[in-house]
């Protein structure tokens, strides 16, 4: 999907209920400035005025004039889709999350908490 996300100029997707927004994420690790709705999974993977711009769904006419606003400022597309390459790469890393994640299951494990077999 990356030579077709590399080859646009913007990535416009409403994601209508669309819950957890990879293909927003996806968009913007190839530099892409995203068009998305505020309500569904483009609320949760766009950062609003960073990396794209967020219009309510129930305001089709902002959707459609966030999509003008890109095509018609390239330093605006570049800036959102440097801002959106760099946020993909610091914060969903693959690597990084599964240090994290390892990280965060450490604490949980202590002493007390570590089964120990029953005795009769």
């Amino acid at each position: 999907m990356y030579r077709y996300y590399s080859a646009a100029d913007i990535f416009a997707f409403p994601g209508i209920e669309e819950s957890l927004g990879l293909v927003y994420l996806e968009a913007q690790s190839c530099r892409l400035p995203v068009v998305a709705c505020s309500d569904w999974g483009g609320g949760e993977a766009v950062i609003h005025n960073r990396t794209g711009l967020l219009s309510p769904a129930t305001e089709p006419s902002a959707f459609t004039r966030d999509i003008d606003n890109l095509l018609s400022d390239k330093t605006l597309r570049n800036n959102f889709g440097k801002n959106g390459a760099e946020q993909i790469r610091r914060r969903h890393d693959l690597k990084q999350n599964y240090i994290f994640l390892e990280k965060k299951l450490q604490t949980l494990i202590t002493p007390s908490s570590t089964i120990r077999p029953h005795r009769q």
